[in-house]
């Protein structure tokens, strides 16, 4: 389906204690229904004067507290106050600062003339004067506040929260209640040869429909599930995925001409495309008694949908489920343990949430009367790299309790967020905070940092038939079986740009700890800091460390790559992410641009002319991305235009290649 859950204004209270009358309800999602600005990507504290500040004496008579608040400031106040109490992490009043003056000075807006005075300015505490200052010197106090707002959330180093407008939250409010819906002739298909399964498009594996929508107009055509799709909107499927690419998009009432095969006899229709929305799952029966439900997203409707569903499934009488959550994005924590709950027994743990002050609530499966019992049904649940949050909350629940997780390393997402209204004194919207208010680890404290690796990997086709998804993911043997066995360190990096990178560093003993499973290293997942740390010294230094005490305070010795960090902080290559204290955020995922700057500091590159890269110009990082690539380290994200993608989250494998380079230039240069 595409759509990823939104939260909205109805509170649901998941476990107790957790939420506030006037709170948003929790969701467990991968991405927010709108964009919202990403973190800050550099590495230490930044101050809160440059050379291009004007520097005038404070005066602190303009300013006020927040019960006192004009308009302008109600914004920062009450963001302010969001953060303090309900971020899921401790926040210091100097990050939040420095976030905000750091904000309003790249706003570079311009300058009050000296004989104007400006508004009082609202201090959220005492230690935002200096904030008042650089709002006090703009001449447009809104635009100075939204930066400094805007940049008190980037502070947080959450990639998920971040500040809406108030057009960006009438548009996500009107998205509420609202289900996916598309322009089609309504079928569901995949590709399949009608014995095994299949993963490219020839003439034996061909596009095959596997679900015809209710109230469609496939449905009222007679299209069946198992008919050949030969042609569809003057398209014949070829190429890779479902072979579609270059189908128009439909209109609503558009005539689409489809042509089928039926066994030997081939038919053709013309059907009127209509505006349809498809149910959040689906599922059928193969090989006469094997489950399988495809849920697309855990929205306010999932646990009802999927309840019908795997009801009917047992009528049926199967004796195996395989539950699909490829590409699941994830949705509301309710949904998602009232699923969970179909499973279990009444109060086995399904989750533990952190929250703002630390302290932890624990989600439980709560059987209710008059839905499905699948206790005893042998359960195999499928994922991939899109399958996030609310998804890797049951696949960890579910694997605890014994059952299969198959497919691809997921996503890695352990945040849940809610989205609030700020509002002005006469009730108007002047914004809206996106804010992360848990962390949640699976019952065993396992957590999904990084992607949850399935125990047996197996990467089904884009458009893989369902029948194929349900027969792989309950056989015995893996689908490679019979091929010769993968070569090199890892399973997961067979043809993957980084893999003789990967073999290489392997050999070093690089990676020794940081693995993510069973000869898997988990090349396309997100890196995080404290795993950098490691590899970045284990192979440029060649030498291990043993753990000891930091400068920061969220690093300690009993963390076993704690001498790593503290190597990197001795090398001048890190001063954390945050002081006051310092911290170095090890569990955060490592951008490109940091990176960057990590590597450079660390060999002692010089300063060189700029790359050329046209997304780098004027960042905190440029001079050291320029450096990196003089060396050859990197030649960038992308040409035409030439962009290095400096916020970008740095992938396992990137980071591989990366080291593995760095390493081919110092052997240069001996």
């Amino acid at each position: 389906m595409g759509s990823s859950a939104l939260d909205n204004n109805t509170t649901i209270k998941p476990a107790r204690g957790i939420f506030k009358a006037g709170l948003i309800v929790l969701i467990l999602a991968m991405v927010a229904g709108l964009v919202v600005p990403p973190p800050s990507t550099a590495q230490g504290p930044v101050g809160v004067s440059g050379p291009e500040t004007i520097e005038i004496q404070s005066n602190q008579e303009r300013w006020t507290g927040c019960d006192e608040a004009s308009t302008p400031f109600i914004l920062l106040c009450r963001v302010y106050d969001e953060i303090k109490e309900n971020f899921y992490a401790q926040v210091s009043d100097q990050q939040l600062v420095e976030g905000a003056a750091r904000a309003v000075q790249e706003a570079d807006l311009a300058s009050r003339p000296r004989e104007v005075i400006p508004p009082l300015c609202a201090l959220p505490s005492p230690a935002f004067s200096t904030v008042c200052d650089l709002i006090d010197r703009s001449n447009n106090t809104s635009a100075a506040v939204w930066a400094a707002t805007e940049g008190m959330v980037r502070a947080l180093n959450d990639p998920i929260s971040g500040l809406l407008s108030p057009s960006q939250y009438q548009s996500w409010q009107n998205l509420q209640g609202l289900s996916a819906s598309y322009v089609g002739i309504g079928v569901r298909v995949g590709i399949h040869d009608g014995n095994s399964g299949c993963r490219t498009l020839t003439e034996t594996c061909r596009l095959t429909v596997t679900d015809v929508i209710e109230d469609s107009g496939a449905e009222e055509a007679g299209l069946m599930p198992g008919d050949v799709i030969l042609k569809i909107g003057g398209v014949t499927p070829q190429g890779d995925g479902c072979g579609l690419d270059e189908l128009d998009q439909f209109s609503v009432g558009m005539p689409v001409e489809v042509t089928i095969q039926r066994g030997t006899e081939v038919i053709a229709y013309i059907i009127p495309a209509r505006l349809l929305t498809p149910g959040v799952a689906w599922g059928l029966v193969v090989d006469d008694n094997i489950g399988y439900i495809r849920l697309h997203e855990f929205d306010l409707v999932a646990d009802r949908v999927f309840s019908e569903q795997l009801e009917e499934l047992l009528d049926e009488g199967i004796d195996a489920l395989v539950i699909d959550l490829r590409s699941n994005p994830g949705g509301y924590l309710g949904s998602t343990q009232n699923i969970a709950s179909l499973f279990l027994d009444d109060q086995d743990l399904i989750a533990r949430l952190t929250i703002s002050d630390g302290s932890t609530e624990l989600v439980r499966a709560e059987r209710k009367p008059q839905t499905p019992d699948a206790r005893e049904i042998p359960l195999t649940v499928v994922v991939n790299n899109r399958s996030a949050s609310g998804s890797e909350m049951l696949a960890l629940a579910l694997r605890h309790y014994g059952h299969e997780l198959v497919g691809t390393t997921t996503f890695g997402k352990t945040t849940g967020q809610t989205t609030k209204a700020i509002t002005d004194r006469s009730g108007m919207p002047i914004g809206a905070l996106r804010l992360s208010i848990i962390r949640w680890v699976g019952p065993d404290n396992s957590s999904a940092t990084g992607g949850i690796v399935p125990d047996r990997m197996i990467e089904f086709a884009t458009c893989a038939h369902p029948v194929t998804v349900a027969l792989e993911a309950t056989s015995e043997e893996s689908p490679s079986a019979g091929q010769e066995p993968p070569q090199g360190a890892f399973d997961d990096d067979n043809g993957k740009v980084a893999e003789e990178a990967l073999n290489r560093l392997a050999g070093l003993g690089v990676f020794e700890g940081t693995e993510c499973g069973a000869r898997a290293i988990c090349p396309n997942a997100p890196i995080a800091r404290w795993t950098a740390a490691v590899w970045i010294i284990r192979a440029l230094e060649e030498r291990s460390y043993q753990p000891e005490e930091t400068v920061f305070a969220d690093v300690v010795g009993e963390d076993w790559w704690s001498g790593y960090v503290q190597r990197l902080f001795t090398l001048g290559a890190t001063n954390g992410c945050a002081t006051d204290p310092a911290r170095f955020c090890p569990d955060q995922v490592i951008s490109r641009a940091q990176m960057a700057a990590l590597l450079v500091r660390i060999l002692g590159l010089d300063e060189a002319v700029s790359a050329g890269f046209t997304d780098t110009v004027g960042i905190t990082l440029e001079s050291e991305i320029d450096s990196l690539a003089a060396s050859g380290i990197t030649t960038g994200c992308s040409t035409n235009p030439d962009r290095f993608c400096p916020k970008l989250p740095l992938t396992r494998g990137q980071m591989a290649l990366f080291i593995d380079r760095a390493l081919q230039e110092l052997a240069k240069g001996s």
